[in-house]
């Protein structure tokens, strides 16, 4: 194949393409995040980072509850007023 002037323009050419064509496809998926960012604090989505927050404070919780529970000798589980152990709502009027 000839590689004179005519080859080195259509390269050139193929080049500036290639290149051009790789920026505006970084703009649309630079873009496309922007809005589906935007979209999921419209729908109040979690982020990885609010899981990741809320992850980090129910480890702690369950260290503080799981040291508390060890001192006291107590059930963690709360007792749900009128309700008996099976989970059956207690009829009103007994005791």
């Amino acid at each position: 194949m000839a590689q004179g002037p005519d080859w080195e323009r259509v390269q050139s050419m193929v080049d500036d393409f290639v290149r051009t064509s790789r920026q505006r496809a970084e703009e649309l998926v630079s873009a496309l995040r922007r809005e589906i960012q935007r979209q999921a604090e419209t729908l109040g989505i979690a982020t990885k980072d609010d899981v990741s927050r809320l992850e980090d404070r129910v480890r702690e919780a369950e260290k503080v509850g799981g040291k508390a529970d060890k001192k006291t000798g107590k059930d963690a589980a709360k007792k749900v007023p009128g309700k008996d152990k099976a989970g059956a709502k207690k009829p009103s009027g007994s005791s």
